[in-house]
């Protein structure tokens, strides 16, 4: 009877044994694969196919675009032929009539020094008129006098003014250059003040700039900005009038002491 009774004991315990070791297989292998096999994930499965690797791709060098080299060579002639330079500033103002080119004040620049010879549209009182003005585009200062000799004009000749020099300092032509993106176009212009020049077109923020540069300087003498893409529309820009080259001396910039 005893002999039996261990018989049946290590009979139950086996099947304990092998019951366990079932869910603990099936515990690792939780996962059913189409043909009903299990595995711990589906990448085990029986047939599974591994993914490729992907070759790595090195991104795209940017493109930089470059500026037709034609516009670069009419840019570049001032570098070479501009010591100084000469023009009167004449706005194109939008009225109710339309657009109006305004000829003012007189420019005359060399290097960051500029000297403005101021132009008045109406009567001036002698005790505060300002006929000269003296900046420097890089320290923004500004120097201002009344030097007429006329006392109509100025209370005392080379007497110093306060100015401000915000109510001098211009967009000047070479500014321009500074501004022309790569995208410019550029093609035969115009005869414009006695000059011959080159028509050089682009967009920016919305708006479309037509410059006429001067063949010899490279300089813009107009600046037209129009509202449209068929450049129909004007809306604003600048002429520089009279403008020459290469007469303005350090001494013709530089303030009185």
């Amino acid at each position: 009877m005893h002999g039996g009774g261990i018989m049946r004991d290590s009979l139950v315990i086996g099947a304990l044994i092998a019951a366990l070791l079932l869910v603990a297989a099936c515990s690792q292998q939780a996962y059913v694969c189409p043909d009903g096999a299990y595995a711990r994930s589906a990448a085990e499965c029986p047939g599974a196919q591994q993914s490729p690797t992907q070759p790595q791709t090195q991104p795209s060098p940017a493109v930089v675009a470059q500026m037709l080299p034609a516009i670069q060579q009419l840019i570049d002639l001032h570098n070479a032929k501009v010591q100084s330079y000469s023009f009167v500033y004449a706005p194109i103002e939008m009225l109710r009539s339309g657009p109006t080119v305004s000829p003012g004040s007189t420019y005359n620049v060399r290097g960051t020094k500029v000297r403005v010879d101021v132009w008045h549209s109406q009567s001036i009182n002698p005790a505060s008129n300002i006929d000269t003005v003296y900046i420097d585009t890089t320290t923004r200062e500004v120097h201002a006098f009344c030097m007429s000799q006329q006392v109509t004009r100025c209370s005392i000749k080379g007497d110093p003014r306060p100015a401000s020099y915000d109510d001098y300092v211009i967009k000047l032509p070479l500014d321009w250059l500074a501004e022309i993106p790569a995208n410019a176009t550029m093609s035969s212009g115009i005869t414009f003040q006695n000059k011959d020049t080159r028509r050089i077109r682009y967009v920016a923020d919305g708006k479309y700039y037509e410059l006429l540069a001067d063949t010899y300087s490279g300089v813009p003498l107009r600046v037209r900005i129009y509202g449209d893409p068929d450049y129909a529309t004007l809306v604003g820009g600048v002429e520089y009038q009279q403008f020459a080259i290469n007469f303005i001396k350090e001494a013709d910039v530089i303030p009185p002491s």
